[in-house]
């Protein structure tokens, strides 16, 4: 029971920490919600950017809705109504408690097919688990702890306690491609190659196989790979500075220096945390055609923040106060991406 504790606590330092608070959402499955399906977006590459809903700036999208995770339980955000519901379907139920899904610490959200994948804090911390239509059951267990996992075409990347392991989707077979990586946080899958930073703040190539691993930089954290390009945090004294790998050529350039919170690349945009000039953490957007800055909102909370590609909206999970100290009446937050309104949601 020990060992399981400091696993989990080591796994929200390090969510936080090295991998920030920002979540994107984008896939292909489809999920019965309420009256209406919630359809994900048809990706080639599955969860590529390192999709996760685990840690507090992340994506699992969908082509008309948010799954949102909050103290009360898990929601769905629809895009164009703002209207927000339960993550389950089922008739006749109270929403209360397991079996019913929304209920359930589910983490890691992942799709693939007709299903989602995840991890549940309240069953096991060795076992995946598969939600298809409003009911949850082991899909494989991996006989050690799961830290993290990202869907990759038909392939799970998963940070077990101490090795990086690929699970085939079609066959369940196991193959390990990666010894002792320490506490990798994001996982990125592009062009059949896998990113990812180990404790030792590393960032690393590797094919899926576990083959040509090869070292792309130091004193990196949070790597995220779009259109031939990977991003990432470099940590400079004090500081992190948002850098950017030309995939093709090898070349680094900055992009943005001051990035003190996390960062998410969405479309030709960037979503970034950093403090004011009050030293107030507050949520920015940076064109990457026009480099210009945009602050969407001062004072952001650092919790959840749900970045998804498909919508105009930002979603900010409010749980805590500036202190930290939790809130009686946790709410949600709309961000338009132009910065224009903030639009408060209750569940």
């Amino acid at each position: 029971m020990t060992k399981k504790c400091i696993i989990m606590i080591w796994s929200m330092i390090f969510s936080v920490y090295f991998c920030g608070c920002l979540i994107n959402v984008n896939d292909d499955a489809v999920l019965s919600v309420d009256s209406r399906n919630i359809k994900f977006q048809k990706s080639d590459y599955g969860n590529q950017i390192g999709n996760n809903s685990s840690v507090s700036m992340s994506q699992l999208p969908s082509a008309n809705g948010c799954i949102v995770r909050m103290f009360k339980g898990n929601y769905v955000i629809d895009y164009d109504s703002l209207e927000i519901n339960y993550l389950c379907g089922r008739l006749g139920c109270s929403h209360s408690g397991p079996p019913c899904i929304s209920r359930y610490s589910i983490y890691n959200l992942q799709s693939y097919e007709n299903m989602i994948l995840c991890k549940n804090a309240d069953l096991s911390y060795t076992t995946i688990y598969s939600i298809e239509n409003n009911v949850m059951k082991p899909y494989i267990n991996l006989e050690k702890d799961v830290e993290y996992f990202i869907r990759y075409k038909d392939y799970l990347i998963v940070v077990s306690t101490n090795n990086m392991l690929r699970v085939d989707l079609k066959t369940k077979e196991v193959l390990e491609i990666n010894q002792k990586p320490g506490l990798v946080g994001n996982i990125n899958c592009y062009n059949d190659k896998i990113y990812f930073c180990e404790q030792d703040f590393y960032l690393y190539e590797m094919e899926l196989n576990g083959s040509n691993k090869r070292l792309l930089a130091k004193q990196a954290v949070k790597p995220q790979a779009v259109d031939s390009a990977l991003y990432y945090l470099q940590i400079k004294e004090d500081n992190r500075n948002l850098m950017r790998i030309n995939l093709e050529t090898g070349e680094s350039e900055l992009i943005l220096d001051n990035v003190s919170g996390s960062y998410n690349v969405s479309g030709r945009d960037i979503f970034y945390i950093t403090e004011d000039r009050d030293g107030i953490p507050s949520l920015y957007k940076y064109n990457l055609d026009t480099s210009e800055i945009t602050l969407l909102k001062k004072d952001h909370h650092r919790l959840n923040l749900y970045v998804c590609d498909n919508s105009e909206w930002i979603f900010e999970v409010v749980e805590t106060d500036e202190t930290g100290t939790g809130i009686s009446n946790p709410y949600i937050n709309a961000i338009k991406k132009d910065g224009t309104e903030i639009v408060k949601i209750e569940p």
